[in-house]
């Protein structure tokens, strides 16, 4: 393979990952907009859903997974950012 392939192939997961952080970033914003719109209308703060959470114990276990595979995620792209 040519470096010019190596180069081309580097470049287009590169264009997949912006993309997938890109998409990931507009998925926070509408959970973040649809989590105010539900506080809203129940009548809830963010802190008062906050603390829901965190004394459901099965709710707070899915949050830390999800948290976990942010986590993940984000030092995943901290390591490509790395080897440039």
């Amino acid at each position: 393979m040519s470096d010019y392939e190596t180069m081309g192939e580097l470049f287009a997961n590169m264009e997949e990952d912006v993309m997938a952080l890109t998409l990931w970033r507009r998925v926070l914003k509408c959970v973040e907009r649809l989590l105010a719109s539900l506080c809203e209308v129940l009548g809830y703060s963010i802190g008062e859903i906050e603390q829901l959470i965190v004394t459901d114990t099965e709710m707070r276990k899915n949050f830390e997974i999800i948290a976990k595979a942010l986590e993940d995620r984000q030092q995943e792209e901290h390591v490509v950012a790395n080897t440039f």
